[in-house]
C-alpha cells in the first residue's frame, strides 16, 4: 500500500501478497500496523468498503507517542489551537469526558512535557492548554512588554531604552527594521521582539524624548523614517516622570478595558511615592 494513497481493499492486498495468508493473519498485521500508526483505514465512497492506505505524517506521530484514546483526543484538539491554546472548559465540553478522567489524561500529557499550561494576561483564572514547545500568542502572553509571571516587564523595558538610545547615537539615521534587527542580534532580551513591537516602543521614545524621529520624503513618493539622538530640551515635561509617559501600551490603555489606570499598579506606586 506503500504507493497507494487512495488505499487497497483486502482482495486487493491479498491478491497481491507474494502467498496466501488466511484471514485472520491478514487481520493481525492489519491491526498491527494500524496500532503503529503505519496505516490508516479509509472508506470507500462507493460501499463504504474498508481501504488500507499509508499513514500520514501526522498519524505515524501520534502512534509514536503511545499516548491513550483520551490522550490522543485531548493531544489533537491542543494541537489545532496552535498559540492560540485552548481552555480546559471547551476541552472538556469536545470530548464530552468526565472531569476526573479529563484531569488526569492531561496530567499525563504534562508529566510528558508534551502540553503546558499557560496564564492570559486578560483572563488570568483560565486553564489554557497548548503543545509544550510552542510560543503563546501575543495576545495570550502580553508580548515581550510582560515577564513570564504576566506581570509588566519593567525591568525589560529599561534594557530596551539603553539599547536604542545607545544604537542610535552610535550609528544615526537607523530605520526601525534596523534598530529592531540590532536588538534581536544583542542577546538581552528573553523574546524575539516583532517589527510592530519596536516601533511601538520607538514612537514611546520619541514622546519622551529621548531620542528623535527623522522624515524624508523620497522621489517615489513614499516616506523614509528613521531614529537619531535626541536633542536635549530645557522644558520640564512632567508627563515623562509617570508610569504612562514610558508605558509602551499606552495606546491599548482606556478607562475599563483590560490594560486601564483603574487596575494599574504602577501608579498606584508612584502615587505612593510622591511627596504631597
Amino acid at each position: 500500500v506503500k504507493d497507494k494513497k487512495q488505499g487497497l481493499t483486502d482482495a486487493e492486498i491479498l491478491a497481491a501478497l507474494p502467498q496466501e495468508a488466511d484471514q485472520n493473519k491478514r487481520a493481525i498485521a492489519y491491526n498491527s500496523l494500524l496500532s503503529k500508526g503505519k496505516l490508516q483505514l479509509l472508506r470507500r465512497a462507493l460501499d463504504r468498503e474498508p481501504l488500507y492506505a499509508p499513514a500520514k505524517a501526522e498519524v505515524t506521530k501520534l502512534a509514536g507517542l503511545r499516548l491513550s484514546i483520551n490522550e490522543t483526543a485531548l493531544y489533537k484538539l491542543i494541537e489545532e489551537s496552535n498559540n492560540k491554546g485552548i481552555w480546559s472548559r471547551d476541552l472538556r465540553r469536545c470530548l464530552n469526558l468526565p472531569k476526573v478522567q479529563l484531569e488526569k489524561a492531561l496530567k499525563d500529557l504534562e508529566s510528558r512535557k508534551l502540553v503546558k499550561t499557560v496564564k492570559s494576561v486578560s483572563q488570568a483564572n483560565k486553564k489554557i492548554y497548548m503543545l509544550y514547545n510552542i510560543q503563546p500568542a501575543p495576545e495570550l502572553s502580553g508580548g515581550p512588554w510582560f515577564n513570564e509571571n504576566h506581570d509588566y516587564d519593567t525591568e525589560c523595558i529599561r534594557i530596551i531604552y539603553q539599547q536604542v538610545t545607545a544604537l542610535v547615537k552610535d550609528r544615526p539615521n537607523l530605520s526601525s527594521k534596523e534598530i529592531c534587527e540590532k536588538l534581536n542580534g544583542s542577546g538581552l532580551l528573553n523574546e524575539k521582539l516583532t517589527n510592530d513591537n519596536v516601533e511601538q516602543l520607538l514612537g514611546t521614545m520619541v514622546y519622551d524624548s529621548v531620542i528623535a524621529e527623522q522624515k524624508k520624503h523620497l522621489s517615489d513618493g513614499t516616506t523614509k523614517v528613521t531614529y537619531c539622538k535626541s536633542t536635549p530640551v530645557e522644558t520640564h515635561n512632567a508627563l515623562t516622570e509617570t508610569p504612562c509617559g514610558l508605558c509602551p501600551i499606552i495606546s491599548q490603555c482606556r478607562p475599563g478595558g483590560e490594560v486601564s489606570p483603574e487596575n494599574c499598579v504602577y501608579i498606584d506606586q508612584w502615587l505612593q511615592g510622591i511627596d504631597w
